[in-house]
């Protein structure tokens, strides 16, 4: 009996260690950065939740991010937003045209309901 239970929390640790060293491992690899480029058209209030979303989500999985805001209204306190967010994180920027789009790059139209699932939530 004791020796049952013996192998039996033996495999339990061994079972550990290797989830452990597999996690070791595989986390050394270096993730792919997604970039998610957010065109504003008069969604200036939901855009900070965007964002906020984006970015709980990235850390929470583990994957480095860059968000670009493109700003199609002049005018607003867009620009103070995003200047107040990239003091404090360094993955989002402000401009004005679409610029350097990769595979990894996710163009979220925030107007249109259809481009919304692209999200990552």
């Amino acid at each position: 009996m004791i020796k049952l239970l013996l192998f039996v929390i033996g495999c339990y640790i061994i079972a550990a260690a290797v989830v452990h060293i597999y996690y070791y491992f595989s986390s050394r690899k270096q993730s792919a950065k997604r970039h998610y480029i957010l065109l504003d058209n008069e969604q200036q209030d939901s855009i900070e939740w965007y964002y906020r979303s984006i970015k709980r989500f990235s850390v929470w999985m583990g994957i480095p991010i860059q968000v670009t805001v493109i700003n199609t209204e002049p005018g607003g306190d867009l620009r103070q937003m995003v200047d107040r967010w990239s003091i404090k994180h360094n993955d989002i920027v402000l401009n004005d045209r679409v610029s350097g789009i990769s595979d990894h790059t996710i163009v979220i139209d925030l107007s249109k309901q259809d481009d919304l699932c692209k999200l990552p939530f």
